[in-house]
């Protein structure tokens, strides 16, 4: 995985390793050069191939990074201190590959939908479909798509309400609409 991610040589593969082990004071062995291309080659791992061409699917999330602060017993027996921090690191890859288009690193106040525009522009192949969780339910983040010719696939909220057509040109059929449409068709067949 190191070689295919980093694109090194089997040599270099095998000495990024042990520097790798060294710096995290584990006493493994890494296996030789030779070794590795025998098990690379049975495995018949591929390097990651970046569509250039045709659309791709986008999907985007976020998660918590903790950058300083208590460990985790110390939370749990004394609670939170002010000087426990953490930062959000949101990600769009491409479902069917798995390669990680674009990123960015926010503070923890920033909201998912704030990030939906530097995330996109970061792509470099047309997008096809976004997949985001209800936090990007926002009436910024599904314009942004639909001026991008983006088809959007966001759930509604637990607490969403309709938005209501303000003018008379408004897109009776709005994404939006059909999709809190849908997850209220879905709340009441299951009982919520």
């Amino acid at each position: 995985m190191i070689k295919s991610v980093f694109k090194l040589a089997y040599r270099q593969t095998q000495g990024y390793a042990t520097s790798l082990l060294k710096m995290m004071k584990l006493e493994l062995t890494v296996p030789c050069y030779t070794q590795i291309q025998r098990r690379a080659y049975s495995l018949g791992m591929q390097a990651y191939k970046i569509p250039t061409s045709g659309p791709i699917d986008i999907v985007i999330d976020s998660t918590g990074l903790k950058v300083y602060g208590e460990g985790e017993w110390k939370v749990r027996k004394h609670g939170y201190s002010k000087r426990r921090t953490w930062r959000k690191l949101h990600l769009g890859c491409d479902p069917k590959t798995g390669f990680i288009h674009c990123f960015t690193l926010t503070v923890n106040g920033t909201d998912d939908g704030s990030q939906l525009e530097p995330l996109l522009e970061q792509v470099d192949t047309d997008i096809e479909d976004v997949c985001a969780d209800g936090a990007y339910d926002k009436v910024g983040c599904w314009d942004g798509l639909m001026e991008r010719n983006i088809n959007p696939i966001i759930p509604s909220r637990r607490n969403a309400v309709l938005w209501y057509l303000d003018e008379e040109d408004d897109m009776k059929d709005y994404p939006r609409i059909r999709a809190y449409r849908k997850w209220i068709r879905w709340d009441e067949k299951n009982g919520r």
